[in-house]
Order: structure tokens, then sequence, then C-alpha cells
């Protein structure tokens, strides 16, 4: 392709935490009140620089030798390494006490494993945020065949730098759109990263 723009992939900033269930928890300062599921609970980090990942707990066989505790991450929040330790504090209704963490990569998003990526611009029509949380943007893209989408997944995304980011994508779009063969670089606003770019 002769117009795109090249995207540095860095997962410098950290990475949100998978969905889905997670394993591994110590469970020792822990103590299960009832059978059920908790509502969403924050994440709590007690080292590392990770925030806004939730997640529910789900207790059965209260009151039993065998009763657990199953982890199910629902929000996978922002900024999160390897070796960072995090905990969950029970609601006093489902448990009470900690559940603590120290993650590991399996817990994390899988970032891609290039240092940069060429995004095509062609049949490019408009950029637009995946979430409200400026977690990622996508570039659409209108082809005769089938209507596509290019995802930049990014760390540090906010709604207070939302616009900048979106003004940032759109710009390199422009440019590369504009100077075939230039490969313009995507300049993110300051604190944002971006580790995995995925055609959907």
């Amino acid at each position: 392709m002769a117009n795109q723009f090249i995207v540095n992939l860095s997962t410098e900033g950290g990475l949100p935490m998978k969905a889905g269930t997670l394993a591994g928890w110590d469970e020792t300062g822990a103590t299960a009140d009832s059978n059920g599921t908790t509502a969403a609970i924050d994440i709590v980090s007690s080292t590392g620089s990770g925030s806004g990942a939730k997640a529910t707990v789900e207790v059965t066989d209260q009151g039993l030798p065998a009763e657990a505790f199953t982890v199910t991450i629902t929000v996978g929040g922002d900024g999160y390494a390897a070796g960072d330790e995090v905990s969950l504090t029970g609601d006093g209704v489902i448990y009470t006490g900690d559940l603590t963490l120290t993650l590991d990569a399996a817990a994390l998003v899988t970032p891609d494993s290039e240092a940069q990526a060429l995004v095509p611009v062609d049949y490019a029509l408009f950029v637009q945020l995946a979430d409200s949380a400026a977690g990622a943007v996508d570039m659409r893209q209108i082809q005769p065949e089938h209507n596509r989408y290019w995802r930049l997944s990014l760390n540090g995304g906010t709604s207070d730098n939302a616009e900048a980011i979106l003004l940032a994508v759109n710009s390199a779009m422009r440019k590369a759109m504009q100077a075939p063969h230039r490969n313009p670089i995507l300049g993110l606003p300051e604190g944002v990263t971006c580790y995995d770019v995925a055609l959907m």
C-alpha cells in the first residue's frame, strides 16, 4: 500500500488486564460470608501504576471445607504489568477481607509483538473511539467488498485526552493520504501509547 502511516508500538505504559476468569488469587486473607456473586469490585494496585480494572467474585460452597472464590475480570483497566501486586476487598455480604494476586503475563492482554505497525489509509473514512474510556480508536474503512476497520489499542487514553487522540489519528491519516510513500508517524498525546494494531 502506498498510502499508510506508522504506529510505534509500546508496552511501556503497561497493559489492561485480560477479561474473563483469573485464577491464582491468594484467599488466605478472605472469609466467605455467603454463596453468590458480588457486583463489580475495583481492583486495587498495591504496587505498580495500574488502575481502572474491575472484577466480580463468586463464592461457592460457603461454610464447607471446599468453599471457593472465583474471580472474573469484567473491566480491564489500564497500566498493569507483570509483577504488580493487586487486591480485591470484599463487599461484606458475599465475602470480607482481601483476595490478593501477583500479576503475570497471562493475566494481561497480549500486545503486538512488533515494534511498529503500518496502517493503510486507502478507503479510510473516519476515526472514532472504540469505547467511552478512550482505550482504543477505530479507523473505519469502506471497501468494495466489505466494511472493516483498524483498531488501535491504547494505554493512557482518558476522557480528558480523547479528543486529542482522535485529532492525532485523523492528522496521521490525512498526512498519509496527501503524501504517498512518505509513511508519516502517528504522534499520540503525552502519556498515551499504542500496544496493538489489528484489522477487525
